[in-house]
């Protein structure tokens, strides 16, 4: 068996070629992982207005406004301003957005389904199990991250 460090780095490398071939799938639908971000956020929350969006994604307002630009330059994002505070901006799926998302939902369904189709429903269960324990210990990584102080620029 190979040590902690050699899994580690193995489980490293299998990780970044599912996300890379994630990524290519994506691209040749000619969205990205972040706009992809953006559709599901959009999806599942509703209506959202640009910061909102920006943090979600963990990005500066530049740069969810840029991935926001071309998707409404696609038409799958309507844009809009607050009626109750105008510097406000809101952002919304359209029509074609909700659409593309369901189609990219279903295609993402099916990627994964074959990603794990070489596993029984017990292995699976445990790999969710493992992830999850994983994922426990994200949050409490984050928890423990310094705050920043709002006090500074």
């Amino acid at each position: 068996m190979a040590d902690r460090t050699e899994c580690i780095q193995a489980l490293e490398e299998v990780m970044r070629r599912i996300g890379r071939q994630y990524r290519q799938r994506l691209a040749a639908d000619t969205i990205t992982l972040g706009q992809f971000a953006i559709l599901r956020s959009l999806a599942q929350e509703g209506p959202m207005a640009m910061g909102e969006v920006a943090h979600n994604l963990g990005v500066s307002l530049a740069g969810a406004t840029g991935l926001i630009d071309r998707l409404v330059h696609a038409d799958m994002v309507k844009r809009y301003r607050s009626d109750a505070d105008r510097r406000v901006v809101w952002v919304d799926l359209s029509e074609r957005g909700s659409r593309e998302y369901e189609r990219l939902q279903e295609e993402r369904g099916k990627y994964f389904e074959r990603i794990f189709s070489s596993l029984d429903d017990d292995r699976v269960a445990q790999l969710l199990d493992i992830l999850r324990v994983i994922d426990e210990g994200l949050e409490k990584d984050h928890d423990d991250l310094p705050t920043a102080d709002p006090s500074l620029p």
